[in-house]
């Protein structure tokens, strides 16, 4: 256990590194996708040409 302890400690740091990149690089992706989706000519083509992926940006997950 003495020497897993310290193996687990640097994974778990080096998944919460991972996690705060990721997190820093969608919050101005979601806010990107949100207004695409405002606007009413991208929910027009998406709507005829790409339903499938304006209901996954469209419902609430």
């Amino acid at each position: 256990m003495e020497i897993e302890a310290p193996n687990l400690d640097r994974e778990f740091k080096t998944i919460e590194q991972d996690y705060e990149a990721d997190h820093l690089a969608l919050v101005p992706t979601t806010g990107y996708v949100a207004r695409l989706i405002g606007n009413a000519r991208v929910v027009g083509y998406l709507t005829q040409k790409l339903p499938e992926i304006l209901a996954e940006f469209s419902e609430d997950h």
